[in-house]
């Protein structure tokens, strides 16, 4: 027979004989007292068991809360839909902008200084929506308020709404330009929003590029905004598809490495945000920087289909031109048409500027382009890219 642990390890026999020492409760004021059994059963644990570590002090409380509070700062999301987004939007356009005009006929250099001083003075993360203000922009010229007839005729259209209505309300009332979108937090919206600000004043973002605008912080409606603000980088073509992407190289250049979408302004004119009842997605591009390749993927939403961007233009990810750039040939021909593409037709953009092929710009060569804002926009016939149909978008809806 096997012999017992206590046989086989003697000292052990020693703990048997030790006494337990009994576990006291901590002294209570005597004002808290009012019963002795209820002074010993709070001082044990709701089980009733006796703890290892004694009573402990203070009350007691879960390791984790049942209900976590939300963060400092941490704002609720409720849905929002497209007409309140309109309605806010029109608002903050009726109400006082905070404007930097730049003068064209006096050199930038000379209105650097001047503008530093202006965007320290109203930086976006410190100006609210409650002082009155609706927009903060730096401009070459003034953007038009939404085009409200726009809105009329196509509320009262009983077709199916299309992007050709869209694209007929667009060329019948004129409204053709379009915008890059940023979405930022406030913790980081003062720097981006002032990079794109001197960038624009120094015709970096080339002759196309008249305003760009940013939101204050806004503490009305918080949940509008999601807690962001917006930067607006706005073009003169919506349907130039060269245009379109030059200018989002030339931001990308600027240093601005968050994700971008592009929204045509009939699209705001009309009242296509966010969650809208006719079912179009508010945007028609979005791009995300790649910045170990020094290009962007721009993606046409909704499709699937997107497209490479750089300083030397836009190129369809085709297997040849994988190869094209390992072995460091570049193409000028025409891209073969994809099968099930819709209708697009992608041809290589020729870059005839280099204005982005450096981190940064001279001021002097800038002064020269900013004199350049009323330069006809280029025509696609004439530089070899054929746009991307805009009727196809109807199906990204």
């Amino acid at each position: 027979m096997s012999e017992s642990l206590l046989e086989k390890y003697p000292h052990l026999k020693l703990l048997t004989k030790l006494k337990k020492l009994p576990v006291l409760p901590l002294p209570v004021p005597a004002a808290a007292k009012t019963d002795e059994n209820e002074n010993t059963m709070s001082s044990l644990p709701s089980s009733g068991r006796i703890s290892l570590l004694g009573p402990g002090v203070g009350a007691r409380s879960p390791l984790v809360p049942l209900h976590p509070l939300p963060p400092p700062g941490h704002i609720p999301h409720k849905k929002v839909f497209a007409e309140d987004l309109f309605a806010a939007s029109v608002a903050a356009d009726d109400d006082q902008w905070l404007q930097f005009q730049v003068e064209e006929a006096v050199p930038a250099k000379q209105q650097l200084d001047q503008l530093k001083m202006w965007l320290m003075a109203n930086s976006p993360s410190t100006i609210t929506r409650s002082s009155g203000v609706g927009w903060i922009a730096v401009k070459f010229k003034d953007k038009g308020k939404k085009v409200l007839e726009a809105k009329a005729a196509w509320d009262s259209y009983e077709g199916e709404k299309s992007m050709d209505v869209v694209n007929n309300l667009a060329d019948e009332f004129n409204v053709k330009g379009g915008k890059w979108l940023c979405h930022l937090p406030t913790s980081m919206i003062d720097q981006v929003w002032g990079k794109l600000a001197t960038t624009l004043m120094c015709g970096g973002l080339g002759p196309s590029v008249y305003m760009v605008k940013v939101s204050p912080v806004e503490d009305i409606d918080p949940n509008l905004a999601r807690g962001e603000h917006v930067i607006c980088v706005y073009n003169t073509d919506y349907k130039d598809t060269e245009q379109v992407m030059r200018v989002e190289n030339l931001m990308r250049s600027a240093g601005v490495a968050t994700i971008l979408n592009y929204k045509p302004d009939i699209f705001s004119a009309l009242g296509i945000y966010r969650n809208n009842k006719w079912g179009f997605r508010p945007t028609i591009y979005s791009s995300k920087v790649m910045m170990m390749e020094g290009r962007s993927r721009v993606e046409t939403v909704g499709t699937g289909k997107w497209y490479y961007n750089s300083s030397k233009g836009l190129l369809y990810p085709s297997s040849s031109s994988v190869g094209e750039e390992k072995t460091g040939i570049s193409s000028t021909g025409v891209r073969d048409r994809e099968k099930g593409n819709s209708g697009f037709v992608m041809k290589k953009i020729i870059d005839d500027k280099k204005l982005a092929a450096g981190p940064g710009f001279r001021l002097e060569s800038m002064d020269k382009m900013k004199n350049m804002q009323d330069r006809t926009p280029l025509n696609p016939s004439n530089t070899g890219l054929n746009m991307f149909p805009m009727e196809s978008l109807d199906k990204m809806m």
